[in-house]
Formats: C-alpha cells, structure tokens, sequence
C-alpha cells in the first residue's frame, strides 16, 4: 500500500530556503491588496485663500425658461409615435390569431352543448300516464308525512344534535319533493 519505499521520504533540493517565505507572502499580500482592497482617495481640500465670488447676480429668470423648456421639450417616445403609422394598432397576425382562437372556442361550445344535450335525452324515457299519476300520488304522500312529522316535532330551545340533522334532512326532502 502507498509509495514503495525511499518515494516518501523529503527531498531536499525540495526545501524553502531562507527569505523564500517572506517573499513569496509579499507577493501573495500584492496580487490581494490589488483584487480586495480598495485604495481611498479624499478629495483635495480647498486652500483657504480660494474663496467665492460675492454678489453675483445674473438677469436669467429661471421660472421662465424652465416653462420654455418644458413646452419645448419633445419626447422621444412621443416621437417615434408620431413617425410610425401603425403605431397602437393590432398587427394583422394577431387578430387573424384571436379569431382562429374564438373560431375553436365556439366549436368546443357547441360540441359540449351536443353531447349534454345527448346525455339527457338518453335518460328520458316516456312513461305512461298511470305510472305518472302512481308516482305523484306516491310523492304527495310522502311529503304529507314529512309535513306531519315536521308540525308534529317540538320546538325545544335545546335541541340534540341527531334532531337538529333529522330536521333539516326531513325539510331538504321536501323541497326536493315539491320541485
């Protein structure tokens, strides 16, 4: 395992010599002072016999030319609109797009509307006027029984929670019933 034998050991010609190190840590500090380390500059300060001009006063009325300029002032933007004729109108690509678009959207629609309409003729089926007659009459009575038991039950200020559902499950019946 590993190197065979005499491979391992130092060589000499190998070592630092003396200064090598503080050398190579001067150009290591030079290569980072360079990338890392920002050098700041103050300004120069002003001399003391540098001083500023008193009362000067200038004739330019400074409201007014700023309203000049502004009138003036022609936006870029505004610009490029004015040179371009199509400038905010929809491409011609586009509305033949959003019409392929709409085109499928209403083919979608109506083929939707088909098949609902297929679905509900295939659940209907005649049925005889004695078996209609039987099954109205059938409703009527239940929903009578369910009126009888809905008048019949007490109104309690403190009522169970199976009652409360059983109530209202017996009301929902009879709505459904009466539709």
């Amino acid at each position: 395992m590993g190197k065979p034998n005499k491979q391992n050991s130092a060589k000499p010609d190998q070592f630092l010599t003396k200064n090598t190190l503080e050398k190579t840590s001067k150009l290591i500090e030079e290569g980072k002072k360079g990338k890392w380390e920002k050098t700041i500059t103050k300004d120069k300060l002003i001399p003391k016999d540098d001083k500023p001009i008193m009362n000067l006063h200038s004739n330019k009325d400074f409201i007014k030319t700023n309203k000049k300029e502004t009138v003036l002032y022609v936006n870029k933007k505004e610009e490029a609109q004015a040179s371009n004729v199509n400038y905010g109108k929809v491409p011609k690509y586009l509305t033949k797009v959003k019409d392929e678009i709409e085109n499928e959207y209403n083919l979608l629609n109506d083929l939707k509307r088909e098949m609902d309409e297929e679905r509900r003729n295939s659940n209907l089926t005649r049925i005889s006027e004695d078996r209609r007659t039987e099954l109205v009459s059938q409703l009527e009575d239940q929903l009578a029984q369910i009126n009888a038991y809905l008048s019949s039950a007490a109104i309690h200020t403190k009522m169970d929670m199976h009652l409360i559902r059983k109530k209202e499950e017996k009301e929902e019946k009879a709505r459904d019933i009466e539709k």
